[in-house]
């Protein structure tokens, strides 16, 4: 697969055909991320479309890290609900509000706050998730 590059609402309705959904094409909202597609669906769901090559190896490290996290930790993450063979999934989303650059200003200004976030992510690095399991390098990260 090497993904879709000008993805159209009509193209994702048809596609998510495959997930067995039904949809509109005013159902849906399509955002370009980077090398994905981002298709809001209704009912707290996502698809994830590949744009391209580099998209394709992303969503496939994404699904690798979110069947990890909802195996072995204790806190809410998307689950994967539908992964299709031409590389697109559909992912039920955390319910809920999120503001991840409201935080990261908040932290900036309350030490105790980041030091209270950063004690919860270490004990969850290093005791959720073996080091034999994650993947040898993350997309955007240096190798471990």
């Amino acid at each position: 697969m090497t993904g879709h590059e000008n993805l159209t609402a009509h193209a994702a309705c048809l596609a998510l055909r495959e997930a067995g959904l039904a949809l509109a094409p005013a159902d849906l909202r399509v955002e370009r991320r980077d090398d994905r597609w981002a298709v809001w669906l209704p009912g707290e769901r996502i698809a994830w479309f590949p744009a391209n090559q580099a998209g394709c190896r992303l969503l496939s490290l994404e699904r690798k890290v979110l069947r990890l996290l909802g195996e072995r930790c204790t806190f809410a993450a998307p689950r994967i609900l539908f992964e299709s063979a031409q590389g697109f999934d559909v992912r039920a989303i955390v319910p809920g509000r999120t503001d991840p650059w409201g935080l990261f200003a908040r932290i900036g200004k309350d030490a105790a706050l980041a030091r209270r976030i950063g004690r919860a992510t270490e004990r969850f690095s290093s005791s959720s998730i073996p080091e034999s399991l994650a993947p040898t390098s993350w997309v955007g990260c240096p190798s471990r």
